[in-house]
């Protein structure tokens, strides 16, 4: 299995980015949610390949009672160039961000939780998907899909959630407090 920690945003900004998901599936260029939970628009701060859920519920649980919801500016749209390309909106980078996802990975790492690669602080690039798996050619096209969509766009970061993304399982979701 394949776990994340992530960054749920509020509920206006959720239904926003998620009319953004369903209007680019109706065009072809998303891919469809897992059928059990629709995946929610987040920001990872951690993905490992394995981790034991029930110690990591308590401490996802842990770092969610020493943060409170912040303020996020999403300022732009990004694409990391793969084989598959992935369309991205990205947050200006501030304290309360930074100071949670470094919350995340001292405690993944001081629990010897080996954490994907782009996932170290020298390469984690925060981000929320809007679409991926794409040809440069379908990511041209999202990007002329999407253009009134208005960025820069502020959010609320209001819960931490560790979610099996292989099945969209949630394993526990904690309010930011």
């Amino acid at each position: 299995m394949k776990f994340a920690i992530e960054i749920c945003f509020d509920d206006a900004t959720t239904h926003e980015l998620i009319d953004v998901w369903n209007l680019l599936r109706a065009k072809g260029l998303a891919e469809p949610q897992t059928s059990k939970r629709p995946y929610l628009p987040h920001i990872s701060l951690a993905v490992t390949p394995n981790l034991d859920t029930e110690k990591f519920s308590a401490i996802t649980q842990e770092i969610a009672q020493k943060h409170r919801p912040f303020n996020l500016l999403f300022a732009h749209l990004g694409l990391f160039r793969s084989e598959k390309e992935i369309l991205f909106v990205a947050p200006k980078i501030r304290d309360p961000l930074t100071a949670l996802y470094l919350d995340v990975f001292n405690r993944v790492t001081a629990e010897k939780i080996e954490l994907w690669y782009y996932y170290y602080p020298e390469r984690w690039i925060p981000h929320c998907a809007i679409t991926a798996r794409n040809s440069y050619d379908e990511i041209c096209e999202a990007v002329r899909a999407i253009e009134k969509m208005k960025i820069p766009f502020n959010a609320v970061a209001e819960r931490l959630v560790l979610v099996n993304f292989v099945d969209g399982d949630e394993v526990c979701s904690c309010k930011l407090v």
